[in-house]
């Protein structure tokens, strides 16, 4: 005799094919930019305004970020909790 108090088993619908893919179109070349960008201008001093802007061009930062990304993503978390709590502490 089966046991009657038992739940019944479930079986998970089996989902029906739906119309195939449409074909991905390419992926349009690249646009330069227009205007200066901040690779081709400079100031009159001849360092730029933004004192972190060379820093990946640095042969050992850059071989360090190209051999760990984590840790640049590491230094920005970093740096924002950082910011977050100078903030925090200006703002009493």
């Amino acid at each position: 005799m089966a046991d009657e108090t038992a739940p019944p088993e479930f079986t998970p619908p089996v989902a029906e094919p739906g119309p195939p893919a449409e074909p991905v179109a390419p992926r349009p070349d690249p646009v330069e930019p227009i205007g200066p960008t901040a690779a081709t201008t400079s100031s009159s001093s001849g360092a730029s305004s933004n004192p972190v802007a060379g820093l990946l061009e640095h042969p050992k930062v850059a071989e360090t970020v190209e051999q760990r990304p984590e840790a640049l993503v590491g230094a920005a978390f970093a740096g924002g909790l950082l910011l977050a709590t100078i903030l925090k502490r200006l703002g009493r």
